[in-house]
């Protein structure tokens, strides 16, 4: 059973519980006189059924998308990009890269898929000049 399974069994059973007491009867047995408490349990009730009617609401699929970025600035030795990808099972995949100063060109590689969070692979190549060829 997962976790969605999980909580609208509990919901349900919780529902149950306000309904069946439904009643209005105070703690011992007497019918309540107060419209506080006939305001309380309609507010539960609300609040319970507007849960029931979230938890139930059908979870949608991952939209696909992909997109990519690039900053090209031989003047200012700026080079800096960034690509990436998701499917409709909700991995994503993509890598960003930056010229740093010292002439190394940062790769980042990275994926995201189900549980395993952010995956990254970073690799650095020497003597890099992304304005070349």
């Amino acid at each position: 059973m997962d976790e969605t399974q999980q909580r609208r069994g509990m919901l349900a059973q919780t529902t149950t519980y306000c309904v069946m007491d439904s009643s209005h009867t105070a703690s011992h047995g007497e019918k309540s006189d107060s419209g506080a408490d006939d305001m309380q349990l309609t507010t539960a009730v609300l609040i319970l059924v507007a849960t029931g009617v979230i938890l139930a609401s059908p979870q949608l699929a991952p939209l696909p998308y992909d997109y990519s970025w690039k900053v090209e600035d031989a003047p200012s030795n700026s080079y800096y990009n960034q690509r990436e990808a998701g499917d409709a099972n909700g991995r994503v995949d993509g890598s960003y890269q930056v010229w740093l100063p010292d002439g190394r060109l940062m790769t980042i590689s990275y994926y995201v898929d189900g549980e395993s969070g952010y995956v990254p692979k970073i690799t650095y190549e020497q003597n890099a000049n992304p304005f070349v060829g």
